[in-house]
């Protein structure tokens, strides 16, 4: 097959409930933001300790912004209590500084939950996340959508081609 690319294949909605899209997400700074998503996601099977998931969140924030730039931060963590990796989403209700990279404020949030010993997907997870949002440009999509179904369904339409 010419052009096959199978880095194209993989899919990270494949790791996202409907249930874990938010809108209209308020928080004060950075670290709120980070433990309010963890707190109200549904957690399915994905986590059986969130503590122990947020611990593994903050401490990879020590090592450097998770703050990719373009009003994006992804936030993410591998942790044992983390059952299979699954994917968290929010449209701020305000856009705020999460030391982005380049210094711009953040307006989606896509937070990462993975399994200690699942290195190549949690990779395969992060680059699927930032080819969606470069290639695909779902946070312009996502600006005029209002409601987590509606930008479910973007997504699966935009991003399942």
């Amino acid at each position: 097959m010419t052009g096959y690319n199978a880095a194209y294949d993989f899919n990270w909605i494949n790791y996202l409930d409907k249930r874990n899209i938010f809108v209209n997400f308020c928080a004060a700074d950075k670290h709120d933001a980070i433990s309010k998503l963890i707190g109200i996601m549904d957690p399915g099977e994905a986590i059986s300790d969130k503590a122990d998931y947020m611990a593994s969140v903050f401490e990879r924030e020590e090592l450097g912004t998770t703050g990719l730039g373009d009003s994006v931060a992804m936030p993410h963590g591998k942790s044992g209590a983390v059952k299979k990796m699954s994917v968290a989403l929010a449209k701020l209700s305000q856009p705020m500084d999460f030391e982005s990279i380049d210094n711009s404020p953040v307006s989606y949030i896509f937070l990462i939950a993975s399994p200690l010993n699942a290195d190549t997907l949690y990779i395969k997870v992060m680059a699927s996340i930032i080819r969606s949002v470069k290639i695909h440009r779902i946070c312009e999509k996502m600006n005029t959508l209002e409601s987590p179904g509606e930008i479910y369904e973007m997504l699966l339409k935009t991003v399942i081609e």
